[in-house]
């Protein structure tokens, strides 16, 4: 769970950089349409923390 949650802050972190999609799954070793859905469901008010309203 830990785990999940930390992967999911560098990916919102290295987007609110912004860095491209492709760079961010290589760096934090999530799949590409992981990238997406979490970009999205951030843009689409799923909460000011990572661990907000996410599966």
């Amino acid at each position: 769970m830990r785990a999940r949650l930390v992967q999911r802050a560098r990916i919102l972190l290295l987007a609110a950089d912004g860095t491209a999609n492709t760079p961010i799954v290589a760096a934090t070793g999530a799949s590409h349409p992981t990238v997406l859905s979490r970009r999205a469901r951030y843009e689409q008010g799923g909460g000011d923390h990572p661990a907000e309203n996410w599966r």
